[in-house]
């Protein structure tokens, strides 16, 4: 049943982000490394910008955010919350789960990991506290 979530949870986030104008989708192969080389003189990448209408809010960020969150780390302590940075440099996202004490710091740094790459959200800082029988096993 996890695997359907993730997938779900997945598709819902890509589908999102498409109907933002955030990701395209396109058909046909990826350019592979070999047919680059001989183009890379002919071709400018930029970085896709959201477009300036497009106000990202704190509730898009939670949703994101809560994709993200496997079911099994939403236990009685578990809360996500999203700040705004009073210098307006953008969202904090503050995570508390419910982790086994052995496995806190790798799981940390991997949700730390992944809520980073979420682009195009304003995400400054993310602060995650790890709890296990009500008591903090770890922070990043």
């Amino acid at each position: 049943m996890k695997p359907f979530a993730v997938l779900l949870c997945t598709l819902l986030l890509v589908t999102s982000l498409t109907a933002c104008g955030w990701v395209t989708i396109t058909d046909g192969p990826a350019p592979s490394a070999s047919n680059s080389a001989a183009s890379d003189n002919d071709v400018t990448e930029e970085e896709p910008q959201p477009s300036p209408d497009v106000v990202v809010t704190a509730e898009d960020v939670q949703s994101a955010v809560e994709a993200l969150v496997p079911d099994e780390y939403r236990g009685q302590s578990y809360s996500c919350d999203i700040l705004t940075a009073s210098d307006g440099s953008g969202f904090i996202v503050s995570l508390q789960i419910d982790v086994d004490t052995e496995d806190a710091a790798d799981i940390i740094s991997g949700m730390e990991a992944d809520i980073l790459k979420l682009d195009n959200l304003n995400i400054s800082d993310v602060q995650i506290i790890a709890v296990h029988d009500m008591q903090i096993v770890g922070t990043n």
